[in-house]
């Protein structure tokens, strides 16, 4: 008959094992996402991108360079956008960053400097989509 403290050990072995298990798979889905949006990107299929990005931030894991390059290319993408005065395609991908970012939060929130700076560009973003909408509106 097994002991107690035998019962403990197993019990955590197999907790660390399905807990690595399930790392593992996220990261690898992670990595597939990111090359997927990296490849779409040199096609310049720059929306289709987003999405991959996006769901590589959603498949975070902590200290990964991957979740922070999709940050930072979803977020040129969007600056890249507003720039060239396409404030759609800005808004979609300064909301697709703020969205996958609220999705990662847990008992912290990683990345939340990038998650407020989204926001504050969703709302000038709308305010500027507003402006063009009222001035362009016959009375």
């Amino acid at each position: 008959m097994a002991t107690i403290t035998q019962k403990v050990i197993k019990f955590s072995l197999l907790i660390i094992i399905v807990m690595g298990l399930i790392w593992g798979n996220t990261y690898y889905r992670q990595v597939k996402y990111f090359k997927k949006a990296e490849n779409l990107r040199s096609q310049k299929k720059i929306l289709e991108s987003i999405a991959f990005y996006e769901a590589a931030i959603r498949m975070y894991t902590p200290w990964s360079s991957k979740v922070q390059k999709s940050i930072e290319n979803i977020w040129h993408i969007g600056e890249n956008y507003q720039k060239s005065n396409s404030i759609e395609h800005a808004l979609i991908a300064f909301r697709s960053l703020k969205t996958s970012l609220y999705a990662i939060r847990s008992f912290y929130s990683p990345f939340r400097l990038y998650r407020d700076k989204a926001e504050e560009k969703v709302s000038l973003l709308m305010e500027i989509q507003k402006n063009k909408i009222k001035t362009k509106t016959p009375l």
